[in-house]
């Protein structure tokens, strides 16, 4: 029958993917470029509770404490 869930590999690259979709909706990127809109990426993952944002400057997903 398999793993009826998507890893979490597969999570954190579908959150990137769907993150730079995002920013190619012309109101989205013109607000991105005004500075006046910030887009964020979470993944949460409920068996061990590990939470990653996406960094802006990795330009990844990381653990909310670590540096941005």
């Amino acid at each position: 029958m398999g793993n009826r869930f998507p890893s979490i590999s597969s999570l954190r690259e579908n959150v990137l993917v769907q993150l730079d979709h995002l920013k190619t909706h012309q109101a989205i990127a013109t607000r991105l470029r005004r500075g006046d809109l910030r887009l964020h990426g979470w993944v949460y993952s409920t068996g061990p509770g590990d939470v990653q944002v996406y960094g802006w400057e990795k330009r990844d997903l990381v653990d909310p404490g670590e540096k941005q």
